[in-house]
């Protein structure tokens, strides 16, 4: 678990890697809903480029994931 939240971590400080969820998904609603202050700075972070990152299939995101060249990373539900 603790390697799980590093990367989290980690991945929250690279800006130039783009991250995203389902729309309306139980992990976009995580995001929302959180009280860790890593976790609300992602959202907003998510928010802020919706049309770029928040999908609306795993088969979407997993594509987006294969054709990003190691830019997008895809929280599949």
């Amino acid at each position: 678990m603790i390697f799980f939240l590093m990367k989290i971590y980690f991945l929250a400080k690279k800006q130039e890697i783009k991250y995203g969820s389902i729309r309306n998904g139980t992990t976009a609603d995580f995001f929302e809903k959180s009280n860790v202050s890593l976790f609300q700075h992602m959202w907003v972070i998510m928010q802020r480029s919706s049309s770029e990152v928040i999908v609306t299939t795993n088969d979407e995101g997993v594509a987006k994931v294969r054709n990003s060249k190691g830019k997008y990373a895809f929280f599949i539900e």
